[in-house]
């Protein structure tokens, strides 16, 4: 790898996974027992962790690798359904941190395609105490006391932390969540003996949401102007939906953050300048492809029709102090601070994660 030279937006090889109720592929997965490989340009064949170990903040942006370290932190996965998914649940960032050295997981879910009958499953109908909970999940029945929402094309739902969820029928999801494998599969896997179920519950019960939850009606979300719609605006990613009619210029100096597109529908292509030419980077139905943050300015422009897109981003926040009350004057009347009052213009230093780096 060169380190002189400036990165291009990449597109990487998925893994695909077989399962009992479907397939799953990994887009951008960098998961250390799998790890993408880039398919496109001088950067072919080394995986994300490679790239991530040379370019640092120069593919996922300062203030995501003040915050993430090595660690690439959203993980795209397409789900094709066909049968019944595993009941699972994820804990957050900091319980995962303590005990598996890893993120948590929050999770946004957005249907694709989804045949009659088909279901998801997201919270609990009504609050359950822990024995309550810890006897459905041994006699297999947990899905009977979660919500059972009937699966529309267009629905999105923010799956948290500590909320069970799960999705059956023949349905397509697309996921965007945090890099991260820690999973309590509850119900779904037959593999599992008794003692090996009843240690996977004694760590789950300290994390699951046991709270009656909801879900929220699971509308469709509409376009705002026309072009764009917030399906998330989180701590962990931002996700905005993109009907892309015509060529929308893309100023990354606003995000601060690499940027992934995950093509629904159509086709589209990411348009550059490159040693004085345009050179254009196709995207079609199903891949994604990886904007690093020193990109100049960008064209996205639909080439197959329109074409609907996700956009992909981390927009870290500057921790704020509880303890300071922010209408109280900086300085006491008549006190001499010594050309302080000069100095309050200095720019302020980026806030550190608390939890600190989840890097490798």
């Amino acid at each position: 790898m060169d380190e002189k030279k400036k990165l291009y937006p990449l597109k990487f090889r998925c893994g695909k996974f077989d399962k009992s109720w479907g397939t799953e592929w990994w887009h951008i997965a960098d998961m250390g027992f799998e790890d993408s490989e880039v398919e496109n340009g001088w950067l072919s064949g080394n995986s994300i962790s490679d790239v991530m170990e040379t370019y640092l903040e120069r593919l996922v942006g300062d203030n995501v690798f003040r915050f993430f370290g090595r660690q690439f932190p959203v993980l795209v996965k397409n789900i094709e359904l066909d049968g019944k998914g595993p009941v699972m649940l994820h804990p957050d960032d900091q319980t995962a941190a303590e005990r598996y050295d890893a993120l948590g997981k929050s999770e946004l879910w957005y249907v694709r395609e989804a045949a009659d009958g088909a279901k998801l499953y997201i919270g609990l109908k009504e609050s359950l105490s822990a024995t309550e909970f810890f006897e459905k999940c041994m006699a297999g029945n947990i899905r009977e006391a979660m919500n059972e929402i009937p699966a529309v094309a267009g629905q999105c739902f923010m799956i948290k932390p500590g909320v069970l969820h799960s999705a059956a029928g023949k349905l397509s999801l697309t996921a965007v969540m945090e890099s991260s494998d820690v999973n309590f599969v509850l119900e779904g896997n037959d593999e599992f003996d008794t003692d090996t179920k009843i240690a996977l519950l004694s760590e789950s019960i300290d994390v699951v949401d046991l709270n009656r939850y909801e879900p929220g009606t699971g509308v469709i979300p509409q376009e705002e102007d026309g072009m764009f719609v917030t399906l998330a605006e989180e701590p962990e990613f931002v996700v905005t939906k993109i009907s892309l009619t015509d060529p929308l210029k893309v100023k990354t100096g606003e995000f601060e953050s690499f940027i992934e597109y995950v093509c629904l529908g159509g086709a589209f292509s990411v348009q550059l300048v490159e040693d004085g030419k345009t050179v254009k980077y196709d995207v079609k139905a199903g891949e994604v492809i990886l904007v690093p943050a020193e990109t100049d300015d960008f064209i996205l422009a639909p080439e197959s029709g329109d074409a609907v897109l996700l956009e992909v981003t981390v927009r870290i926040a500057e921790a704020e102090d509880e303890y300071i009350n922010k209408d109280t004057e900086p300085y006491l009347e008549g006190e001499d601070y010594g050309g302080a009052e000069e100095q309050d213009d200095e720019e302020e230093p980026v806030a550190q994660n608390p939890l600190g780096f989840f890097g490798k």
